[in-house]
């Protein structure tokens, strides 16, 4: 096919350039909305300073062919070493493919590890119950805890302010910040 257009070849470019440790290069075969994600990767890979841990070694990995459905792709990457396999997904954005390399993916990528039993406690955990005893747990939190999980919320509120340009960020996070600043003021 067309250099490019093969979900495989796209997805073998993108884990070679993460490999180099290569964000720009990376940027050019993820989604328009994956960017940002490179963008925290490249900054987590800066400030972790430049060890030789590489994330991706071509020689070590098995890679499936694309499972395609329609304008989305399906590439099984398994680790010769431990036999742990994850799920990368690509979408056709513009004609070409891309790696989907955004929350949702992780999500699903992530998802796909875990047992069944997990996931459905993850579906029952927005009941009541849970969300009780996450506040708990959080109230219960020394100082110096809030104030960790505070500074991880002011990123992740500059990411979410970035992505939110066009107004699209939805109620409920704003209730999460709301609830968030609400429980550093009592742990201060």
């Amino acid at each position: 096919g067309i250099a490019g257009n093969d979900p495989n070849s796209v997805l073998e470019k993108f884990l070679n350039a993460l490999g180099k440790k290569d964000m720009e290069e990376a940027k050019k075969y993820v989604t328009k909305e994956s960017e940002s994600f490179v963008n925290m990767m490249k900054m987590g890979i800066s400030m972790a300073g430049e060890n030789d841990n590489q994330i991706y070694k071509e020689e070590n990995v098995v890679i499936s062919e694309a499972v395609i459905d329609g304008d989305r792709a399906t590439i099984n990457v398994k680790d010769k070493n431990s036999g742990e396999g994850s799920n990368f997904i690509l979408k056709k954005e513009d004609g070409a493919w891309k790696v989907a390399f955004d929350k949702a993916s992780f999500m699903e990528m992530s998802g796909q590890k875990m047992e069944e039993g997990d996931l459905q406690k993850m579906q029952d955990g927005f009941s009541g119950k849970t969300l009780e005893e996450a506040t708990d747990a959080i109230q219960n939190m020394n100082k110096e805890d809030i104030k960790k999980a505070g500074e991880a919320m002011d990123s992740l509120k500059k990411r979410y302010e970035e992505l939110n340009k066009d107004g699209k960020m939805d109620e409920a996070m704003k209730d999460a910040t709301k609830m968030l600043e609400q429980m550093q003021k009592q742990g201060q």
